[in-house]
């Protein structure tokens, strides 16, 4: 029996890492156990993804990936796909698994999938990456019949939608990533603060800048600071530059835009500190329910024996021990959050057990395999009514 991984999130050569494509990497590694068909959405997408040696059956459905104020409706043609797609495979598909309630594309295919679920006997599993775009969302998540959120967090909203079975299925963190060589240690490391994800306002990375100034003015040096990521607002990235001119000297920083995993693996590496800064207030005072479900550059940060500094969400309390792998704080505008800098920048020893408990957690937890075992277990226990 066919598993039917549904995803819209974009993928495309160079870009391994992140959360939005951790559905294509999910669908890679669940194809050396099961029967796999992948549908995505992006043209740029997966046909030539391999899972080992060999391709993964995949669908590209030409479909808006994600719901906004000015495309609020799927396209007809991909409805139309979609129900074909279900109509070829009735009576071989186990399972769809759809990834990212929050995209059109999830959407059509619960819908969907609905109308044909209790005659063709098989059962709909979502994974929940933020329903913050779609309209209507506890009536899609009435119609799947099983949750695999990403973190306790995602679980909770999920069940506030309408109550399902459900079991934690963590994000991995890519091969790429997890397969670099042993990392170096704190002497060889040029950067001291790192940050990387989508460069918007609810990310804060300005708040990195903040914390870079007070370092310096504490420590008496030049603190060297890089943001790099995918510029989603092109006016908040050159603000974010201007603001960091006018703090130079006390603040060297550099900016990356759009770098691929390779480059992005290198930043870790040189990096002593990754900084999480996301929050529910933005840049521009807007608030946001649910900023992060859980953060994918924490554990790729960790990967490479980089230890987080972050403030408290549910996404960063989750993935870092405090204390142990990483260090959470209230606000990184507190004193708290300074003083965890400077030990972090100027001990050595404390610097290096947290990042070999950061690079040890994720090396045994967060691989694909082991998200992937723990997945087909659930789907074990669906299968024989234990769940």
């Amino acid at each position: 029996m066919t598993i039917l991984e549904v995803t819209a999130a974009p993928f495309g050569p160079g870009r391994e890492g992140g959360g939005e494509r951790h559905p294509t990497w999910f669908a890679a590694e669940l194809a050396r156990h099961e029967p796999v068909l992948f549908a995505y959405a992006d043209p740029g997408g997966t046909k030539g993804l391999e899972a080992g040696h060999r391709p993964i059956p995949s669908r590209y459905f030409d479909l808006p990936p994600f719901l906004t104020a000015t495309n609020p409706i799927p396209r007809l043609q991909g409805a139309s796909t979609i129900r074909s797609v279900l109509r070829e495979n009735a009576g071989d598909i186990d399972f769809v698994h759809v990834h990212n309630l929050r995209t059109a594309s999830a959407t059509l295919w619960i819908l969907l999938a609905e109308l044909r679920k209790h005659g063709d006997g098989f059962r709909v599993i979502l994974t929940d990456h933020g329903a913050r775009f779609f309209p209507w969302p506890t009536l899609t998540a009435r119609m799947v019949d099983y949750y695999a959120p990403v973190s306790r967090f995602s679980e909770a909203i999920l069940q506030a939608l309408a109550p399902h079975p459900s079991r934690i299925i963590p994000a991995a963190v890519s091969t790429a990533f997890t397969a670099a060589p042993p990392p170096p240690d704190w002497s060889e490391r040029s950067i001291d603060l790192l940050f990387v994800g989508r460069v918007v306002p609810w990310k804060r990375p300005e708040r990195l800048l903040e914390l870079a100034a007070r370092t310096s003015e504490r420590l008496g040096r030049s603190i060297r600071v890089v943001v790099a990521g995918a510029v989603g607002d092109r006016w908040f990235w050159d603000s974010l530059r201007e603001r960091a001119r006018r703090l130079a000297p006390r603040v060297a920083a550099e900016f990356w835009a759009n770098p691929p995993d390779q480059d992005l693996i290198g930043l870790y590496r040189r990096a002593k500190i990754f900084v999480f800064a996301s929050d529910p207030v933005d840049s521009l005072g807007r608030r946001h329910a649910a900023p992060e479900l859980s953060s994918a550059t924490i554990l790729e940060a960790a990967s490479q024996g980089t230890p987080t500094l972050a403030r408290r969400l549910p996404a960063s309390e989750e993935n870092i021990r405090d204390g142990v792998t990483g260090a959470i704080v209230d606000a990184l505008e507190s004193g708290p959050a300074l003083d965890r800098t400077v030990e972090l920048l100027e001990s050595p020893v404390t610097w290096s057990h947290y990042a070999s408990a950061a690079r040890a957690y994720v090396l045994a937890e967060r691989t694909y395999p082991r998200i992937v075992e723990q997945f087909r277990g659930y789907l074990d226990d669906i299968r024989r009514g234990a769940v």
